[in-house]
């Protein structure tokens, strides 16, 4: 009974499983267009409160590397700070890396089996990792 109830909670509370998905780039796009992407929690022109906190720790001149970038909206909100700040994105998914280069922000593909470090030779004063937990395997072990 105790294994039936932890497979109900974990198929109600658990994470989207990537199984559902080709790979990242599917899951992105099927992100977008539901009600659980980042852009849909907020009214366009209003930060997600979460970027807002971050931000606010950033000092002007810093560098800052957002691990699991996604679409890039927080790197985009950072941009918008105007603090002069050198902003890199990194996630698995090689289309939301891509569309990095369109809002003039550089990045890198995440690829499992590569140390980050090995990924760009750059240091970074900061690095922001959100909503990148629930995509590990076996999060919760």
């Amino acid at each position: 009974m105790k294994s039936l109830l932890k497979r109900l909670y974990r198929s109600i509370c658990g994470p989207m499983p990537l199984s559902e998905f080709k790979d990242y780039n599917e899951y992105g796009e099927k992100r977008q267009t539901s009600n659980d992407s980042p852009a849909a929690e907020a009214p366009q022109d209003t930060p997600l409160h979460r970027f807002v906190s971050i931000a606010d720790q950033i000092p002007e001149g810093s560098s800052v590397l957002d691990v699991g970038c996604g679409d890039g909206g927080f790197l985009r909100y950072l941009k918008k700070q105007d603090k002069n700040l050198s902003l890199f994105g990194m996630d698995i998914s090689s289309e939301a890396v891509a569309n990095l280069s369109q809002h003039g922000i550089d990045g890198a593909a995440i690829h499992l089996d590569t140390p980050l470090r090995d990924l760009t030779e750059r240091d970074f004063d900061y690095v922001v990792m959100m909503e990148v937990i629930e995509h590990v395997h076996e999060a919760e072990s």
